[in-house]
């Protein structure tokens, strides 16, 4: 379907479900889905799409801001990079001796070392030691909240998702985006626990809904954040 938002027109992606209302996401790669309840006609939802123009085009605006400061990124001493919602001085030390390079967090700094100090090795470094400390502090948000749930995964996969923050299978593995690792803690733990309640209503119900309302009471509040903010987590 297609809809014009003013500057331009733009196509999106109708998802029929068992909802009571329409919502519309715009993706981090700029593609936008609409969300409609069974049986709701064409025109309709083209009507109510039309009807959030200016919106649209305001998201559509971060996303590509966003975008561009992604490949503005010069992987450089004294550039900042987000870790657990605190923004994180880069800071590289070339050293030649050194086999491989080494990556750890201290005092509101990202130390980078190794015989490699060029954007593309250190970029590399940096997405491999979010990796890591995403496969910990998940690891460990997970066991913490599994208890609550009463249900525990099967694996858990650290991954390069592009329009997702974290996915449960049919077979109960959980998968997260390592980006993820950019927010707050409370945005992680939210994240962690929508995915568990998925090991029990694999769906977006309203009973699924509820299970996470029963953990976690404020959890509207933590996913309108991931919403509005969301963008601001790929760097």
């Amino acid at each position: 379907m297609r809809v014009d938002i003013g500057t331009k027109i733009i196509e999106y992606q109708i998802n029929y479900s068992r909802r009571k209302t329409m919502s519309i996401t715009v993706k981090p790669d700029g593609t936008i889905r609409v969300a409609a309840p069974k049986g709701t006609a064409a025109k309709t939802v083209q009507d109510w799409v039309a009807s959030k123009s200016k919106w649209i085009a305001a998201k559509m605006a971060e996303v590509e801001m966003a975008n561009r400061q992604i490949a503005e990124r010069s992987f450089q001493s004294g550039e900042e990079f987000l870790y657990l919602g605190r923004p994180m001085r880069l800071e590289l030390f070339n050293d030649p001796q050194q086999t491989r390079t080494m990556v750890r967090g201290r005092e509101g700094t990202i130390q980078v070392t190794g015989p490699d100090c060029s954007p593309a090795a250190v970029k590399a470094a940096l997405e491999t030691w979010y990796r890591w400390a995403a496969g910990r502090y998940i690891g460990a948000r997970v066991q913490n909240y599994q208890i609550q749930v009463g249900r525990k995964p099967g694996r858990i996969t650290i991954r390069e998702q592009k329009t997702r923050w974290g996915s449960c299978s049919a077979r109960g593995n959980l998968n997260f985006n390592w980006r993820i690792m950019m927010a707050p803690p409370e945005i992680i733990d939210y994240l962690v626990v929508h995915e568990l309640c998925h090991l029990v209503h694999l769906n977006h119900s309203p009973v699924f809904w509820n299970l996470v309302g029963s953990i976690m009471p404020d959890y509207q509040v933590r996913k309108e954040w991931l919403g509005k903010n969301g963008h601001q987590l790929r760097s």
